[in-house]
C-alpha cells in the first residue's frame, strides 16, 4: 500500500426548475338524424372526458371549452344533422 494520501470527493446537486407544461386539445363529435339526440350524445361524450380529466386533480390548472359548432351533415341531401364541440383543457404558465 502507498503512503500517499487519497483524496475522496462526493458531490450532490439539487435543481429546481419550472414544471413542464402540456396543452391538450380534444375534439368531440356526434351525429344523428335527430338534432336533440346528437346534442345528447355530444354532451355525454364531453362529460366522459371531463370525468377522466378530473381524475388528474391539481395537475390540471385550467379547463377551457373553446367552442361549439352545430351544422348540417348528411349522407343523403339533408336527412342527418351533425354536432361537434372542440373541448380543450390546458395548463397555463
Amino acid at each position: 500500500m502507498s503512503d500517499e494520501p487519497i483524496v475522496a470527493v462526493r458531490g450532490e446537486a439539487v435543481l429546481e426548475v419550472e414544471p413542464e407544461i402540456a396543452r391538450v386539445g380534444v375534439t368531440v363529435t356526434a351525429r344523428d338524424a335527430d338534432r336533440a339526440k346528437a346534442m345528447h350524445l355530444l354532451n355525454e361524450r364531453v362529460a366522459a372526458i371531463d370525468e377522466i380529466v378530473a381524475g388528474f386533480g391539481d395537475a390540471i390548472e385550467d379547463r377551457v371549452t373553446t367552442g361549439v359548432r352545430v351544422s348540417p351533415s348528411s349522407r343523403t341531401a339533408s336527412r342527418a344533422s351533425g354536432s361537434s364541440a372542440t373541448w380543450q383543457r390546458c395548463r397555463r404558465p
